[in-house]
C-alpha cells in the first residue's frame, strides 16, 4: 500500500466513530430479546416443529416452499405470506386454526411479560 494512501486511512480512521452516528442503519430495530429458559426453548421448538409437520401437509410442496421463503428469508409476516399462496378455502381456514393453535400453544410457555414483548414488537412492524 502505498504510503500516501495508508496515511490517508490511518488519518480517517479517528472519524469512523463520528460517522457512524448519522448512519440510518444504526436506527434499525432492535431484535427482540425475550431472553428465554432452556426449558422454553425446548418446548417452543417442539411446538414449531408439530406445526411445521402438519403444514406441510396441508400445504403442497410449492405453497409450503414459497410460505417458508417468504417468512425466513424475507422477513414476511405469516398472515401477508399466506396472500400470496392462493389457497383454497379450505386450506385456509385449516392453516389459520392450525396458526392459532400454535400460538395457544406457545402462549402456554410464555410469561406474560413475554407475550407482551412480541405484542409490542409485532405492533411496533406493522405496516
Amino acid at each position: 500500500m502505498p504510503s500516501a494512501v495508508l496515511a490517508a486511512t490511518l488519518t480517517c480512521i479517528p472519524m469512523m466513530p463520528a460517522l457512524t452516528q448519522f448512519n440510518p442503519l444504526s436506527a434499525a430495530p432492535k431484535p427482540l430479546q425475550l431472553n428465554l429458559t432452556d426449558h422454553q426453548k425446548v418446548l417452543l421448538t417442539e411446538i414449531q416443529d408439530e406445526f411445521h409437520a402438519k403444514l406441510e401437509k396441508l400445504l403442497d410442496d410449492k405453497q409450503y416452499k414459497t410460505l417458508m421463503h417468504a417468512t425466513h428469508s424475507e422477513h414476511q409476516s405469516f398472515v401477508l405470506a399466506l396472500d400470496d399462496l392462493k389457497l383454497t378455502p379450505d386450506q385456509y381456514k385449516k392453516v389459520a386454526d392450525l396458526k392459532k393453535q400454535e400460538t395457544a400453544a406457545e402462549d402456554t410457555v410464555l410469561t406474560p411479560q413475554q407475550r407482551k414483548a412480541i405484542q409490542d414488537f409485532k405492533d411496533s412492524h406493522k405496516k
